[in-house]
């Protein structure tokens, strides 16, 4: 993820809390208002992670590994709390796996600490009854949409090789210039 990519996270900040209401509304009478939240949370975290890949592979990788770690989350942990901590490390430990090209230690905990930020300020900065948790949907996927500060993988890599194709065509070519 990168600058380019904050609207795109700001969007679907904005899909997630909105949809929230409409959610509770027709899931909520059905499986109760609580465990609606977590299937939409899920639903989110899914769409998340799908959305902030590079092309649809690494979307559906991403979405896939989470979905296998979601699941047994959500059968074997009884409390809803509990649920939702696991959803934001499970968020952190499948960026790492699947979009980093970084030290896996060092990008875990930056991803943890984001994932664990977010999750504080959402608990903070909501209120009760829908429009709070929608606000604190919005709220995590927010700090979610900033991910990018972290930098990305791509960006690790082309720092790593010395700058992007750009920057060592430039280089090259000046190089050359130079020569003559």
């Amino acid at each position: 993820m990168s600058w380019r990519d904050l609207p795109r996270g700001l969007l679907m900040a904005l899909l997630f809390s909105l949809s929230w209401p409409a959610v509770a509304l027709v899931a909520g009478p059905v499986v109760g208002v609580t465990n609606a939240l977590l299937l939409h949370l899920v639903g989110a975290l899914l769409l998340h992670l799908f959305a902030v890949g590079d092309g649809p592979r690494q979307g559906f990788v991403a979405a896939g590994v989470g979905l296998l770690l979601v699941v047994p989350a959500a059968i074997v942990l009884p409390r809803a709390s509990q649920v939702l901590l696991a959803l934001a490390v499970i968020l952190s430990v499948v960026r790492v796996l699947v979009f980093t090209n970084r030290r896996p230690a060092r990008a875990l905990f930056l991803e943890l600490l984001l994932s664990g930020g977010g999750l504080w300020l959402a608990v903070t900065l909501s209120g009760s009854g829908l429009i709070g948790q929608a606000f604190g949907i919005w709220t995590f996927f927010l700090v979610q949409a900033f991910a990018f500060s972290l930098g990305s993988p791509q960006e690790t890599v082309a720092r790593a090789s010395g700058g992007d194709g750009y920057e060592r065509a430039r280089g090259e070519l000046t190089r050359l210039l130079e020569m003559s």
